[in-house]
């Protein structure tokens, strides 16, 4: 993946309401569907791109692994990425681990000494890990030894509203996103005296962030557009043209005001080969969308099946394989309800699309 790499939302203070806090915000913001009298009505653009995606058509993802229990049991895996040599890390809230995976994608190392551990990207060949307990950024060398790159990030809001935090590092930049519901909203640079408000409501910013070398992306989980910052200043916004989501018009309608929750449809975003892959979200599908850098859409991927209807993609990670084709490596949680518990599972699902399956534009 090189240096184009991929940002963390950040979750509360500790594992089990950290989990609990980003299962409320999936479901309460309508990612669980069943609702009734859902609003039906889209706005032109969102038409139109509905009409590009159906004549688009989809490209089918092949299953290469898939770890639902053994060393994942019990783990809150949250996070992933690969390194510069293509090795896959996984990261885990409940223990604060940073797991590197094997060609089985077995674990053959565990990194200590983080609590809340997102990674946020790459910079000298380091995976970097972003801790929102103690406000560093540190780098993964040679997948074991860890070092220090930035310390004492800003924060923002005060208190437990951590959902709203982002951060994002290439080789040649290193930014921080505040989208809370309180609080200034901004975007930092961490390498730079650069500090630029995010005005307006905690939605429109709320999302990943991305960077492709150091222009910075700032997406919106809630609709699909995304701020654009050039290395020279220049601010723009794209359109996702040919996103298409059965929350459309929940978020058209939220926008208006007529209904109280907003629509997760965004939850994670990658770039590889100058292509923008964006997790676009849907019940009992694992669904990735590929765009150019103007925001066209390229390419469908996607894959369903009845068990992962119980699950919710939280993060991925994509990497161009040597004979052609993508990986691409999801995680995913559930809920599981007992008598009088409630405990949380994770998966991990490896994918491959071939460089000749399904329509391309």
């Amino acid at each position: 993946m090189g240096s184009e790499v991929k940002s963390r939302m950040v979750n509360l203070s500790d594992a089990g309401s950290r989990v609990l806090a980003l299962l409320a915000l999936l479901t309460l913001s309508g990612c669980v569907f069943g609702r009734n009298a859902e609003p039906t009505e889209l706005y032109p653009v969102d038409s139109l791109s509905r009409a590009l995606a159906t004549e688009l058509g989809v490209d089918s993802l092949s299953v290469v692994a898939r770890v639902d229990g053994g060393w994942a049991s019990g783990l809150y895996l949250n996070t992933v990425d690969y390194d510069a040599k293509g090795r896959l890390h996984v990261t885990d809230l409940m223990r604060g681990n940073v797991f590197v995976l094997d060609d089985a994608f077995e674990p053959v190392d565990s990194l200590t000494g983080f609590t809340y551990p997102y990674l946020a990207g790459e910079r000298d060949s380091a995976l970097a890990v972003f801790d929102p307990q103690d406000l560093t950024v540190r780098l993964i060398e040679d997948a074991r030894n860890v070092r220090p790159l930035f310390a004492d990030l800003p924060m923002g809001a005060a208190g437990d509203d951590a959902l709203g935090t982002f951060v994002a590092i290439t080789d040649s930049a290193a930014w921080v996103k505040q989208a809370g519901e309180e609080g200034e909203r901004f975007l930092q640079s961490l390498d730079q005296d650069i500090r630029i408000p995010l005005p307006g409501p905690m939605w429109r910013y709320r999302g990943p962030l991305e960077l492709a070398g150091n222009t910075v992306y700032s997406f919106s989980a809630y609709r699909p557009v995304v701020d654009r910052l050039r290395p020279g200043g220049q601010r723009d916004t794209l359109r996702l043209n040919g996103f298409d989501s059965p929350m459309l018009a929940r978020s058209r309608a939220y926008v208006l005001g007529d209904v109280d929750e907003a629509p997760l449809l965004i939850s994670s975003a990658d770039w590889a080969d100058g292509r923008l892959f964006v997790l676009n979200l849907r019940p009992g599908i694992l669904r990735i969308d590929e765009y150019d850098p103007s925001g066209q859409l390229l390419r469908i991927h996607s894959y369903a099946e009845q068990i992962l209807l119980e699950y919710t993609p939280i993060d991925f990670a994509v990497r161009p394989l040597p004979a052609g084709g993508l990986e691409f490596s999801i995680v995913s949680f559930r809920a599981v309800y007992g008598t009088f518990s409630l405990r949380y599972e994770s998966r991990l699902d490896v994918l491959t699309a071939s460089p000749q399956s399904g329509p391309s534009k």
